[in-house]
C-alpha cells in the first residue's frame, strides 16, 4: 500500500496551521479596527435661480454615515457655501434661512461666500440627518454657475471633520 510518508504530512499540517493562523489574525484585526469610532459626514443638495438668476435657493442635506454623534457648531462658517463667478448682494436680507436648520446667514462680496450660524448647535447621531435651504440674492444671474458648500463638524475626540460638495446653479 501506498500512503503519504509522516514527514510529508507533518509538513502539510504545519502549512495549514500557519495559513489557518494567517486568516485569524487579518480577521481580528479588520473586526478590531472597524470597532472604534470612525466619523464620516455626506452632502447631498441642490440650487436653482429661476427666472432672472439672481435669487438662488441652496438646499443642503446633511448626514452622519459615521459611527459616533457629530455636532455642527454655532460658529460662523460651520456651514459655508462659496460662490464661483457669481456676485452677491451684501445688503440687509440679502440672506435668508427659509427652511429646515434655524440660524442666520449673511453674504460677503469678495470673495462671493454665504456663511451660516446656526442658532443652536445640532448633534446629528449615527444615521440621522438634517437639511437646511437659504435664499441669497446675487446681482447678477447665477445660472449655470458653481457653489461651493463647506460643511465643518465636530467629533467626539475634539477633531474637525470637513466635507464639501459643488453644484451646478440650475434656472
Amino acid at each position: 500500500k501506498k500512503a503519504v510518508s509522516p514527514i510529508i504530512a507533518t509538513l502539510i499540517l504545519i502549512i495549514i496551521t500557519i495559513l489557518a493562523g494567517i486568516i485569524v489574525y487579518f480577521y481580528v484585526a479588520g473586526y478590531l479596527s472597524g470597532a472604534g469610532s470612525q466619523p464620516k459626514i455626506s452632502l447631498s443638495g441642490g440650487a436653482n435661480a429661476p427666472g432672472s438668476g439672481t435669487i438662488i435657493f441652496l438646499s443642503v442635506h446633511i448626514k452622519n454615515d459615521g459611527t459616533v454623534p457629530l455636532t455642527i457648531p454655532t460658529t460662523a462658517g460651520a456651514i459655508r457655501a462659496d460662490f464661483v463667478g457669481v456676485s452677491l448682494s451684501t445688503a440687509a436680507g440679502s440672506c435668508t434661512v427659509i427652511a429646515g436648520l434655524s440660524g442666520t446667514c449673511t453674504n460677503t462680496a469678495t470673495p462671493p461666500f454665504t456663511s451660516v450660524t446656526l442658532t443652536s448647535a445640532l448633534t446629528l447621531n449615527p444615521g440621522e440627518s438634517a437639511g437646511i435651504t437659504l435664499r441669497i440674492v446675487a446681482t447678477s444671474s447665477a445660472q449655470g454657475r458653481n457653489v461651493v458648500v463647506t460643511v465643518n463638524a465636530n467629533t467626539p475626540q475634539g477633531g474637525t471633520l470637513t466635507n464639501q460638495i459643488s453644484l451646478t446653479i440650475s434656472s
